[in-house]
């Protein structure tokens, strides 16, 4: 087995269990989830750091606000990872607000896109960018009006970030989204667009790739959820790493997590052990974390909005 993709196993079992003891009443998959922003470093985050920046939100804001919602445990993860996390804090309200004029989007995606523009750029040039985000989200909603959502404005940031020419990304994002609607059917389409659009390469080239490593898994008995797992799939293609060494390592990351009782049996199926598994290899083979962060982040609200919005149906019928 391939050691760093063991060694990056352990740390995760690790560090979900540290949040589940400073998070009790979260969930598992939201632990598993928000323990892979804990392994872009070697450095330990203790158990105590944790729990004082929750305690640190929990002060500060009141018990309605969306920085105590499902976006605190991510938060406090990202706050531990910073030397100064009152200042980061600050400044992520502070971009909310100057966020705020004229924008009606739920504070929960607000709160993300902000966080992506201060990881990403020095104060001065907030505005620039909030400025720039805006037109892209503007752009996307008026090419795709019925498919376009709220949770679009997180990847709005990240492409504004980007500096990849603003014309020329949502061109490809077009020409992406009409190469995936012929060739392969999902609902996901749309969001798979964005994410492919940060790949340098020709629409074609880059969704040519993303179909290729999607069939490579099946071939090879990674059973791939059209829900939850297509979104890692094109984070996955961005990486500058054999399709075969992709395959190898997730199959390697699910034997090794399903030693553990809490990642099999009744705990956890195979599918849930796969996404986690294809996250950590991600996370293993990402040169680029920050950006790699914030895209997982934008994935992992996927996949809470499409639970959530499932249980709620369950609950309804």
């Amino acid at each position: 087995m391939n050691d760093y993709i063991q060694n990056i196993c352990e740390r995760f079992v690790d560090a979900r269990a540290l949040l589940k003891r400073c998070f009790k009443w979260s969930s598992t998959t939201d632990q598993c989830l928000r323990a892979s922003f804990m392994l872009g470093k070697d450095d330990y985050v203790p158990e105590e750091r944790i729990i004082e920046i929750r305690d640190y939100i929990n002060k500060r804001e009141g018990i309605f606000s969306s920085f105590r919602s499902h976006i605190q445990l991510a938060l406090s993860v990202k706050m531990a990872m910073k030397a100064d996390y009152e200042e980061y804090y600050i400044k992520i309200k502070g971009v909310m607000d100057e966020m705020k004029m004229g924008w009606l989007f739920s504070d929960s995606y607000r709160i993300v896109t902000s966080m992506i523009i201060v990881e990403n750029v020095e104060p001065q040039n907030y505005r620039h960018y909030i400025d720039k985000t805006r037109v892209i989200y503007e752009q996307m909603k008026r090419d795709h009006s019925l498919l376009t959502a709220d949770y679009d404005l997180i990847f709005a940031a990240l492409l504004a970030v980007s500096d990849i020419d603003v014309d020329n990304i949502l061109l490809e994002m077009d020409e992406s989204f009409r190469i995936l609607k012929q060739e392969f059917r999902s609902s996901r389409n749309q969001e798979l667009s964005h994410i492919l659009s940060l790949n340098l390469n020709s629409p074609g080239e880059k969704t040519q790739r993303f179909l290729e490593i999607n069939d490579l898994l099946k071939r090879n008995d990674i059973k791939i959820s059209k829900s939850y797992h297509l979104e890692l799939l094109a984070v996955l293609s961005l990486l500058d790493m054999d399709d075969l060494s992709i395959v190898e390592q997730i199959s390697q990351a699910e034997i090794y997590l399903n030693t553990y009782k809490e990642f099999n049996g009744w705990y956890m199926g195979k599918s849930e052990r796969i996404l986690y598994s294809i996250m950590l290899v991600i996370k293993a083979n990402s040169h680029d974390s920050v950006l790699i962060d914030n895209v997982l982040l934008f994935v992992i609200l996927r996949i809470q909005r499409s639970r959530d919005a499932a249980a709620a149906a369950a609950a309804a019928a």
